[in-house]
């Protein structure tokens, strides 16, 4: 337990670019995670093209090449070039009216 807290105290959050199956261990084809694109997790080691993460408290070894350390955007988060609201004093036109 101990070393597990150390590993957590020197992780890294990342985020899966895409959908992701997790394995136990480098040689093992037991699948410990499933993470959906944008899933937030804590990298805990790279070994050559796997990395070593942690999600909700679920522990396995996916490919580092489907990891980021960019944030994906929240659903709040305006869409860069579209307009964030509307004018003052522009009426709100309902369809049909």
């Amino acid at each position: 337990m101990f070393l597990l807290c150390i590993l957590a105290a020197l992780a890294e959050t990342r985020w899966t670019t895409e959908a992701v199956e997790g394995v136990r261990w480098l040689d093992s084809s037991v699948v410990t995670l499933k993470l959906d694109a944008n899933a937030e997790v804590e990298l805990l080691a790279v070994d050559g093209e796997k990395a070593r993460v942690v999600a909700n408290a679920t522990f396995g070894w996916i490919d580092a090449a489907k990891l980021t350390d960019v944030a994906p955007p929240k659903p709040t988060d305006p869409v860069p070039g579209m307009p964030t609201g509307m004018p003052p004093g522009m009426p709100l036109r309902l369809p049909g009216q």
